[in-house]
């Protein structure tokens, strides 16, 4: 059973993940779709783990 507590602690998670990758991409000056070249994904998943939507 998921208490609250974890939804709200997982939810933080994603926004962090979505935040760092964002980060870090902007810094190295690379777009959404050659990070997700590089990375063998499209360009749409690259975009919902900034948006915080999918961490996978």
């Amino acid at each position: 059973m998921t208490s609250s507590t974890d939804t709200t602690k997982d939810t933080a998670a994603v926004s962090d993940f979505g935040k760092t990758v964002t980060a870090l991409r902007k810094a190295r000056g690379v777009t959404q779709e050659a990070l997700a070249e590089v990375l063998g994904i499209s360009a749409q998943s690259v975009s919902k783990w900034e948006c915080g939507v999918s961490q996978t």
